[in-house]
C-alpha cells in the first residue's frame, strides 16, 4: 500500500525535475549512437512523462534536436521527441530545419506533434511569434520566415502542399505605410528585420510552388502578384533590387503558362 501511494509522488517528482542536458549528446546523435542517446536520456523501458528542459540549456536542447533531423537520424529525432518536453518555438525551428534538408515524412511527423500543441498557448498555424523570436537560429533561418514561406522558396511540392492541407498559409504583408498594431511594433522592434520579414515573405508568395499551389489561376495570379511587385519597387526604393527579381520571376512564370496554353490550343 506505501509502495504504491508513493508511486505518484515519484512520478511527480520525475515530471517536475528539471532534465540537465547532457553534453556528450550532440557526439552521440552525429555519430548515429542510438542506444547511446537512449543511455543520456534516460529512456526507462515502457517509457515514461517527458522531462521538463532547464531554460538556460534552451540552444543546446534545440540543436540536439535539430542535428538529429539534419544528419536523417529519424530514430533518435523520434526518442527526443518521446523524452524531452520541447515547446512550440523549439519544435517551429525543427520544422523548419526539415523543411529546409528535403523531409516531408519528418515534416509530417513534427505537424502532428504541433497538432497536440495546439491551443495550449499559441495558435499553431499562425506562426506569429517567428518574428519576434530572437531564440531561433538567424544564422540559418531570415527573419520572420515560417515554414511554408520557406519550402516555397525551395519550390519543395510536396511540404509546401502538405503544410496548405495542414491549414498554413502565407498572410499578404499589409501596406508599407499600415500603421496597425503589429506592424508599428514591428518598425519599432527591428525595422530592418522588419523589412527583410516582408521581403522574404513576398519571395514564398511568387514561388511558383505558391502561385501554382494557392491560387485557382495561377496565371492570373502571377501576372497581379508581378504588377504589385512593381509598385513595392517604386514604395521601398532601399529594397527594388529584391522586389524587381520578384517581379520578373512571377511575370516569368506567367507568361511561361501563357504559352503553354496557346501551346494546348
Amino acid at each position: 500500500m506505501d509502495s504504491n501511494s508513493s508511486q505518484p509522488t515519484n512520478w511527480q517528482e520525475i515530471v517536475n525535475k528539471k532534465f540537465k542536458f547532457p553534453p556528450p549528446l550532440l557526439g552521440a546523435i552525429q555519430e548515429g549512437r542510438l542506444s547511446l542517446v537512449q543511455q543520456l536520456l534516460e529512456v526507462e523501458e515502457g517509457g515514461g512523462p517527458p522531462r521538463q528542459l532547464d531554460d538556460s540549456e534552451d540552444r543546446a536542447w534545440r540543436e540536439a534536436l535539430n542535428l538529429a533531423i539534419r544528419t536523417g537520424q529519424e530514430e533518435i529525432m523520434d526518442v527526443l521527441l518521446r523524452q524531452v518536453k520541447f515547446d512550440f518555438r523549439q519544435i517551429h525551428e525543427a520544422l523548419l530545419v526539415a523543411v529546409d534538408t528535403n523531409q516531408p515524412a519528418v515534416v509530417r511527423r513534427l505537424l502532428d506533434r504541433l497538432e497536440r500543441e495546439k491551443g495550449r498557448k499559441v495558435d499553431t498555424k499562425s506562426f506569429s511569434l517567428a518574428f519576434f523570436d530572437t531564440s531561433i537560429d538567424g544564422s540559418r533561418f531570415a527573419p520572420g520566415v515560417t515554414p511554408l514561406t520557406l519550402a516555397c522558396q525551395k519550390d519543395l511540392y510536396e511540404i509546401a502542399a502538405l503544410l496548405m492541407a495542414q491549414g498554413h498559409a502565407i498572410a499578404s504583408p499589409h501596406p508599407v505605410s499600415c500603421a496597425c498594431l503589429e506592424c508599428s511594433n514591428g518598425r519599432r522592434y527591428d525595422l530592418l528585420k522588419f523589412s527583410l520579414s516582408r521581403i522574404n515573405t513576398y519571395r514564398g508568395i511568387a514561388s511558383r510552388a505558391h502561385l501554382s499551389l494557392a491560387s485557382e489561376d495561377a496565371m492570373l495570379a502571377a501576372f497581379q502578384l508581378s504588377r504589385e511587385l512593381r509598385r513595392l519597387a517604386r514604395k521601398e526604393p532601399e529594397f527594388k533590387p529584391e522586389y524587381i527579381a520578384l517581379e520578373l520571376l512571377s511575370q516569368d512564370f506567367g507568361f511561361e503558362l501563357l504559352g503553354m496554353c496557346r501551346n494546348q490550343s
